[in-house]
């Protein structure tokens, strides 16, 4: 299994790569297998590869993965954390991805919108013509879980195992395209939450501090966030 693995990470084919694993995953035995061999990060990269077809939303170049690819590797991943034989660690687990995957859907659908109503970018501040849906209550609800389950180790260790830091960076990016500088309650609170998920991520872990620094571009928008939310809470 490892050494088929370290083959398939020299495969470019996301397409073939999803395929496969999605189907390996089919039952407990090969999902434990898949685990151990290191397959989480590999399906975690997956879905956070840039959309294939056309020009990718976030600027920068297009790594080819199409949205079918990321919903295989979505559907393995899930199978393979619920094939988690510790209850502590897979109740654990299981809480983590369900938000992260809540997250991941509002991010896909936010992107679409914004394909969708591409223009030259507004007074504003986003990059859309025309004015968006308000940010849904659900999505700020689940930021918020993410946040206060990112104050305890265990929980930032399924985390970071389970792409936590890109979905918070996914995040704050569409966040800032989609309502630019709008000082709405809900936007706030969302920027405050994912502010504090991240500095709580990366609070003396230098491998995050750095994975957060080549997350391009939503590096440069959390540090605003950071700021923001420094400045808010000096207020108090």
């Amino acid at each position: 299994m490892v050494f088929w693995l370290l083959s398939m990470l020299a495969n470019r084919d996301k397409e073939e790569m999803s395929r496969t694993l999605l189907a390996l995953s089919s039952s407990q035995d090969s999902c434990i297998a898949m685990r151990k061999s290191g397959c989480v990060p590999l399906l975690v990269q997956i879905l956070h590869e840039a959309p294939s077809g056309g020009e990718a939303v976030t600027e920068g170049t297009v790594t080819g993965c199409s949205r079918e690819a990321r919903s295989r590797a979505s559907a393995a991943l899930h199978n393979i954390i619920y094939s988690q034989q510790d209850e502590g660690q897979a109740r654990r687990e299981m809480r983590v991805l369900h938000l992260l995957e809540q997250v991941r859907t509002y991010c896909d659908s936010g992107w679409d919108w914004i394909e969708s109503h591409a223009g030259t970018p507004s007074p504003g501040g986003t990059k859309t013509t025309d004015i968006p849906e308000p940010v849904d209550p659900q999505i700020c609800q689940a930021m918020c879980a993410i946040m206060k389950l990112s104050f305890e180790e265990e929980y930032r260790r399924a985390m970071n195992e389970l792409g936590g830091l890109q979905v918070v960076a996914d995040l704050i990016h569409l966040e800032q395209d989609m309502y630019g500088m709008q000082n709405d309650p809900i936007n706030m609170a969302l920027r405050r939450y994912a502010g504090m998920a991240v500095t709580n991520l990366t609070f003396g872990d230098v491998v995050n501090k750095v994975h957060w620094c080549f997350i391009s571009p939503a590096s440069s928008v959390g540090s605003n966030v950071r700021e923001r939310f420094v400045a808010e809470r000096c207020k108090i």
